[in-house]
């Protein structure tokens, strides 16, 4: 029986750990402000990632100068009216990887002023960010560990390179839900064997791209693998299968050649700590000090499974008594707020969405 634990161990990196060391060793002026708040006065910022977008967002943040003029800065880098395409799309362009990826980042970003200017508290005493997938970098954005224009560049590239990754090959992404009696590491290896023999793919693809909850996970490859795994789900005692409106398989083997173009075009640009932790999709934990190392888990976190559970976990685990931080989903759709409710179901209670 496989339920995928052996999967979602792993521990902090070492070099992370003395990284993290030397964070602490000096707090930063917005660290200090933090400090010694009521733990329910401050909050959680999450960012959604791709999938999320939809032909209209943006149209409740127009009136908000700063979520506008987030628009425009964005629209100069990238060289096309981002908030038009928001706006009226049409879909099957703003649903392209090379442009959801930019505008989820965007719409998220300016989500953000309203958010700062509804509520500027939970802005100001915010203790974690995290972001799903392509979310990650709107958070590093958010924490001022990129800046904004090196970040919509990488969101550029990072689009645009995974855009012809899913080009290349016929891929997809899609929930499995199961249970105690499903054996979805066994369907999955058939299906790659089934790959192999039948439509003769030399090294196919079938693998684990996110750990969402108990019993939840994405899994992703060659849409060959992924229609098997559909046609047999009940011999493997699988629930239910649902496809990902996404182009490709992210968070696999199959973005390998698009990290190495997000890898070569970090090594000119400046990253540094962020005056809030965000959490990363590959280890689970805090980004490193150590900026070689945040750098490489950028572009692993292309091909690396997301730890999404165990990212929800790590942010908040708690000594019994102590009161939980608001959550505030940053971005198109709620589809964060649903995975939180299903993992800790405390900090669900104190849940917002920004609506866009």
């Amino acid at each position: 029986m496989y339920t995928g634990d052996s999967e979602t161990t792993g521990g902090m990196f070492p070099s992370d750990e003395v990284s993290l060391k030397k964070n602490t060793s000096k707090s930063s002026p917005v660290e200090k402000k933090r400090a010694g708040i009521d733990p329910s006065l401050t909050s959680v910022l999450m960012f959604p990632g791709q999938g999320s977008h939809f032909v209209g967002m943006g149209k409740k943040l127009v009136h908000i100068p700063n979520a506008k003029d987030v628009y425009e800065r964005a629209s100069g880098v990238l060289g096309y009216d981002l908030l038009e395409l928001c706006l009226k799309g049409p879909d099957s362009k703003l649903s392209k990887t090379e442009f959801s990826q930019p505008a989820i980042v965007v719409t998220s970003l300016a989500a953000v002023e309203k958010l700062r200017e509804e509520n500027p508290e939970a802005v100001d005493f915010c203790i974690a960010a995290a972001g799903f997938s392509v979310g990650e970098i709107t958070a590093l954005m958010f924490a001022e560990a990129l800046s904004f224009e090196d970040g919509i560049k990488l969101i550029k590239v990072r689009a645009e390179a995974m855009q012809r990754s899913s080009e290349e090959v016929s891929s997809g992404m899609m929930t499995a839900i199961y249970d105690c009696n499903s054996y979805l590491k066994e369907a999955m290896l058939s299906a790659k064997e089934y790959c192999k023999a039948k439509v003769t793919i030399e090294n196919p693809v079938c693998e684990i791209a996110s750990f969402l909850g108990t019993e939840r996970k994405v899994v992703a490859g060659h849409t060959e693998a992924l229609d098997f795994l559909v046609q047999t789900q009940e011999d493997f005692g699988i629930r239910h299968f649902k496809r990902l409106n996404v182009s490709g398989a992210f968070h696999t083997s199959l973005m390998r050649e698009a990290s190495v173009e997000v890898d070569n075009v970090l090594n000119d640009m400046k990253l540094k700590k962020g005056n809030v932790p965000v959490y990363s999709n590959v280890t689970s934990n805090p980004y490193p000090g150590n900026i070689k190392r945040a750098k490489t888990l950028i572009s692993e976190q292309m091909v690396q499974p997301i730890k999404w559970e165990q990212t929800i976990r790590k942010i908040y685990s708690r000594p019994q008594g102590r009161a939980y931080p608001k959550t505030y989903e940053v971005g198109p759709r709620r589809t964060l707020g649903h995975l939180l409710k299903a993992t800790e179901r405390t900090a669900f209670r104190s849940y917002k969405a920004v609506d866009v």
